[in-house]
């Protein structure tokens, strides 16, 4: 399969997904900090900057399946179904290693 995008795009696209992540984390934090602050003082800016790092550490390592538990998520059953054909066809079109599953959130 072709790649849709060329290396340098690519690498400009990475890029800017993490510049508007630490913007998004930049001022999630700051609002955070301000509320804290006026809360608890300057330890309360301290706390917050240690619960947003653990957070931004750990966030990658969450299973998805926990996400979804959180959410009371239910997995599609894979069928005979439309749904599950068109997940079929896609994820062999996406060269996928297996087929992702779909989750209905009440």
């Amino acid at each position: 399969m072709v790649p849709f995008l060329d290396e340098r795009t690519r690498r400009d696209h990475a890029r800017r997904n993490v510049l508007h992540s630490v913007a998004l984390l930049g001022g999630i934090g700051s609002v955070l900090a301000l509320a804290t602050s006026i809360l608890w003082g300057p330890v309360g800016i301290v706390l917050t900057g240690l619960a947003l790092l653990a957070l931004y550490s750990l966030a990658p390592r969450v299973p998805p399946e926990a996400v979804m538990r959180l959410y009371r998520a239910t997995p599609v059953p894979q069928d005979d179904s439309q749904l599950s054909s068109l997940v079929d066809v896609l994820a062999y079109r996406a060269e996928l290693a297996r087929r992702p599953v779909l989750y209905v959130i009440p």
